[in-house]
């Protein structure tokens, strides 16, 4: 949490729990400010409170908790649940005692009779009508005294009377009327428009413009006003009781559809105003429709404790219908079919039980979830070093968990059908069908291996809670989900899921096995369904693995392997662009994917994903490519012509640019990531000391010429970091010796190290040294001597020139390399054109 939370949250407790003391003089109008002060800073410490990541996950773990702890009580009392309307019963059930059965369907539907025939309250407010006129009259007069000598009626408000010339207004009585603007729409109770208080003050706001908005007021508010007509599509069936507010009297609506809602009112009241307004100007004609828009209100409004007060009183008066139950009396026969008023009856043994059995068994599982996840999260993040899950890590680890739990829940139903069909297959060997394995290898796919370890101790721990035999259970599925979660590290193709589930079914048959060896029931043909059944279980978490990949990753945004193989498509939108619009580029990311490949591998990173963001790093420069040397045609630099600041701008927007691309063609936030991080916050070292030698007055400011940065998070940005800065500096080697490239890898690497752009990467010294080893030998693979030409060999390539080959180019070049054997050049070379 930090500073600022820390500081919000102590805010949020002192104006919750402490009261201001307003000191003595204060006004109504400084006390109000000052409450609402008081409010805006409450309500910004919660919104704070409840934005906190702290707040996110505590409450995820909360629901989570409460979710599980309902999975794992026992919710349904044993003598409802063993039963259903058809089926046989399996022992004869009598009354423990003597007990009185609500016929609950009978009674229900007295009610719901009589419910129906209740009728809606509304309340029916006559004083908004002569509040609004109150209101009107108030607020006109309140400006009317500002003006010497008062506007009277017989002026008039005819189109005849605007045009007649009006008595301009001193600067005086112009600077109060806009000092009281604020004050007469406060009376009012809303703001006007500019043009329509103009229109007011030209006319002294005449009493007459009163009696038209009353005019118009009058006959919609009469009518019956309501917030939302759709409120009433409810009671299309029934009628609405009109309760008048001050004489109690109530009025029967059988037609609800009469009433006008708020913006009907307004349009009625706009319609009517332009049809009987005509002989006022136009200005004056829209004043008065907006006044008298703006002061409807609802007079007819729902009375929900009133209805629901009747509603009760109407229930309450319907007595349940019962049936007697006599101890010992047969409530049930074996051998009997289950009929609706058998299992009316067994659901009341159920309800006569104790109800808070339930929920304290409830409070007790879900206690007992919370304790344990939170201290695998906190064990976990302190120390495991590649445990730091986000928000959106710790949402898929509790769907994974109650995806299991709720898969378990189906499975045990399916147990007892599949074992009522078919009596001769063990109910335990049907639970080792369960694909427990599937949550391990969806994490380990989508994270990694060690999250996906940690999350298998909780998911076999509840699993097995579920079951008859929870100590073989959990066993089963522990070790079943560690070994899948092993299995699909780095899976790169969808047959290695299958791959995994097969092994999965392998050791879930040695676990059976053990398990059968301590419980001394080992012949092989008596367990045949155990072994079948636990091999099948972990074929289909594979299986099922195969097919949820693809919904998961589109669901959490995550970036498996089999997504990052289909982006080293050539056919890519990306790459295509990229080959066409910066070829240069293409090969350099190329390069880079090779080195970034070759030293994720070594240092026990993805390789997979260091390659695949290294193809995209800098997919940024398509937009300007011929800025970037790498593709710029021989003699031509358009950097020559610019300033070194301008220069920095575009080399770093490519960077930004990058990024936009990337979520244009939705490459995953791995990628996204690295395309961000792979320059960190370096300097353009170039540009930069250009800059100092150019400048003479004021000093050069370092920062303009570093990348915004984030520096790298993860190993693989840093890989490919120092794979683009070792790939670049290798070109400019003139003669790349194993030695000189050596030197210029650890050179490179040691300048990054001292610049501080690998602190947040979890690199070690080790890591460098493996890095700096696997760049060298990439490098010297790509950089290898090659073996002059031979004279005669070269004799004969120029011989073929003369003879009208295309290549007239290369002869030139070739033929200053030092003449290497004797004659006899031609004949070997048509040996070697035949073999």
């Amino acid at each position: 949490m930090t500073r600022n939370s820390r500081q919000n949250n102590k805010t949020l407790f002192y104006y919750l729990f402490k009261k201001p003391v307003l000191l003595p003089g204060w006004s109504l109008l400084d006390n109000r400010l000052f409450r609402i002060r008081q409010i805006k800073r409450c309500s910004t410490a919660l919104g704070s409170l409840f934005r906190s990541s702290v707040f996110k996950r505590l409450a995820m773990l909360l629901s989570v908790s409460l979710l599980m702890g309902w999975l794992l009580s026992p919710t349904t009392p044993p003598s409802t649940r063993e039963y259903r309307v058809g089926d046989i019963a399996w022992s004869d059930v009598r009354a423990p005692r003597d007990l009185l059965v609500e016929d609950t369907l009978s009674t229900q539907k007295r009610r719901l009779e009589k419910e129906r025939s209740l009728g809606v309250i509304y309340d029916l407010d006559p004083k908004v009508l002569s509040h609004a006129e109150k209101t009107l009259k108030e607020a006109f007069t309140f400006m009317r005294e500002l003006y010497p000598a008062p506007s009277t009626k017989s002026e008039g408000l005819s189109r005849r009377s605007i045009t007649k010339e009006q008595p301009l207004l001193t600067e005086d009585l112009e600077k109060k009327i806009t000092k009281r603007r604020e004050l007469f729409q406060k009376k009012l109770g809303f703001p006007l428009s500019d043009y329509a208080f103009y229109s007011l003050k030209n006319h002294r706001f005449d009493e007459r413009i009163e009696d038209y908005c009353y005019a118009m007021l009058a006959p919609v508010i009469i009518k019956g006003v309501v917030s939302r007509k759709e409120l009433f599509r409810i009671e299309r069936d029934s009628h609405i009781t009109l309760l008048e507010v001050e004489t109690g009297s109530e009025i029967v609506l059988r037609d609800p559809s009469s009433l006008l809602d708020l913006d009907s009112a307004r349009r009625y009241i706009a319609l009517k105003g332009r049809e009987s307004l005509l002989h006022l100007s136009r200005s004056m004609r829209d004043t008065v429709i907006e006044i008298s828009q703006k002061l409807v209100l609802p007079n007819i409004t729902l009375n929900k404790s009133e209805t629901e007060k009747r509603k009760k009183e109407a229930l309450d008066s319907i007595k349940p219908v019962y049936f007697q139950l006599k101890k010992g009396e047969v409530i049930l026969r074996e051998g009997e079919r289950v009929s609706p008023e058998h299992l009316l009856k067994l659901e009341a043994l159920g309800r006569d039980e104790d109800h808070y059995t339930v929920y304290k068994a409830l409070a007790g599982y879900t206690i007992m979830v919370m304790l344990l996840l939170f201290l695998l999260y906190y064990l976990a993040s302190r120390n495991a070093q590649s445990f730091a899950p986000r928000n959106v890590d710790l949402l898929m680890f509790c769907m994974a968990i109650l995806g299991t739990l709720m898969m378990v829940k189906a499975a045990l139903f399916i147990t007892e059908s599949v074992n009522r069909s078919f009596p001769f297959i063990p109910t335990e060997s049907l639970s080792y069908a369960v694909p427990f394995a599937l949550a391990p290898i969806m994490i380990a796919m989508m994270l990694n291996a060690e999250a996906a370890m940690i999350i298998a101790i909780p998911i076999s721990i509840f699993s097995a809670m579920m079951f008859d035999t929870p100590v073989g259970i959990f066993f089963y599925s522990l070790v079943g989900g560690l070994v899948g979660a092993h299995n699909v590290v780095f899976c790169s193709a969808r047959s290695m899921l299958l791959k995994a589930g097969i092994r999965v079914g392998i050791i879930n048959m040695a676990s059976v096995m053990c398990l059968r060896l301590i419980a001394h029931k080992f012949p092989v043909f008596d367990n045949i369904y155990d072994f079948s059944f636990a091999f099948a279980g972990g074929g289909l978490a594979g299986i099922l693995a195969a097919g949820m990949t693809p919904m998961v990753e589109s669901l959490f945004g995550y970036m498996t392997n089999i997504k990052l193989l289909e982006l080293t498509n050539l056919n890519h939108r990306a790459m295509r662009d990229l080959v066409l619009k910066a070829p240069g580029t293409y090969q350099h990311s190329v390069i880079v994917g090779s080195l970034s490949e070759a030293a994720a591998e070594a240092i026990g990173a993805n390789p997979l994903l260091a390659r695949v963001s290294a193809y995209y790093h800098d997919i940024g420069k398509i937009n300007k490519p011929l800025y970037f040397i790498e593709n710029q045609k021989s003699g031509e630099n358009k950097h020559d012509k610019l300033a070194p600041s301008m220069s920095s701008l575009i080399i770093t927007s490519h960077v930004k640019d990058g990024m936009e691309l990337a979520r244009k063609y939705r490459l995953g936030q791995p990628i996204k990531d690295i395309i961000h991080e792979h320059h960190g916050t370096s300097l353009i070292s170039f540009f930069y000391n250009k800059a100092k030698n150019q400048e003479n007055s004021h000093p050069v400011d370092e920062k303009s010429y570093r990348y915004p940065g984030p520096k790298p998070q993860t190993k693989e940005a840093a890989v490919v970091m120092l794979a683009d800065a070792v790939e670049a500096a290798s070109r400019t080697l003139v003669n790349p010796t194993p030695s000189r490239v050596q030197g210029a890898v650890q050179q490179l690497i040691n300048s990054f190290m001292t610049d501080g752009q690998l602190n947040d990467c979890h690199l070690t010294i080790r890591d460098m040294h493996q890095i700096a080893r696997s760049f060298t030998n990439v490098l010297n693979a790509i950089y290898h001597h090659r073996i002059d030409y031979p004279t005669s060999a070269i004799q004969v390539m120029q011989g073929k020139k003369k003879n009208g080959s295309a290549d007239r180019g290369q002869a030139a070049v070739d033929s200053h390399r030092p003449r290497m054997g004797g004659t006899g050049g031609r004949v070997d070379i048509r040996r070697l054109g035949k073999s």
